[in-house]
């Protein structure tokens, strides 16, 4: 995590890039979550 940061301190788009990367991420894992207390929720 850290290396991610020290990459993002370059400049402002960086900055904006990497956030968008994690706001990306984060919603994968959200959609993921999501999905996984359906299938357990069927059974």
């Amino acid at each position: 995590m850290n290396r991610i940061r020290k990459m993002c301190d370059f400049n402002l788009i960086s900055i904006m890039c990497c956030s968008f990367f994690i706001l990306l991420i984060n919603g994968d894992n959200y959609v993921d979550n999501y999905r996984y207390s359906r299938v357990i929720n069927y059974k």
